[in-house]
């Protein structure tokens, strides 16, 4: 959620492509049920703008982040860029081989608290 009153960003995910299934609340899928997701690179949200999107992760040992890119806004109103969030592994996760294991509800249930 964007939630400044006059910022743009333009948002990133450093590891992957951002995977879009909604947009300030309103499901992709309303629209075109053929389509419930898109993908992009990055995408400029508005003031107030709200994104819902589906990250799977970094893989261990790489780096993923969430950051803003440069909007140029004008000289009177610089719009840098900024890191917004880490995405780290958990350390439970770090146990398992590097593979696909479907939902995640499949990993908790066998894993030791």
């Amino acid at each position: 959620m964007n939630a400044s009153a006059d910022r743009y960003l333009g948002l990133q995910l450093c590891s992957e492509p951002l995977e879009i299934v909604a947009l300030d609340g309103m499901p992709l899928a309303y629209h075109d049920p053929t389509h419930p997701t898109m993908t992009a690179d990055h995408l400029l949200l508005e003031p107030a703008g709200r994104l819902e999107d589906i990250v799977t992760g970094s893989l261990a040992g790489t780096h993923g982040a969430v950051r803003t890119l440069y909007v140029d806004m004008g000289p009177a109103d610089p719009n840098l860029g900024m890191g917004l969030a880490d995405l780290v592994q958990p350390r439970w996760l770090r146990h398992f081989p590097l593979q696909s294991y479907g939902p995640i509800d499949a990993l908790l249930k066998d894993t030791p608290t």
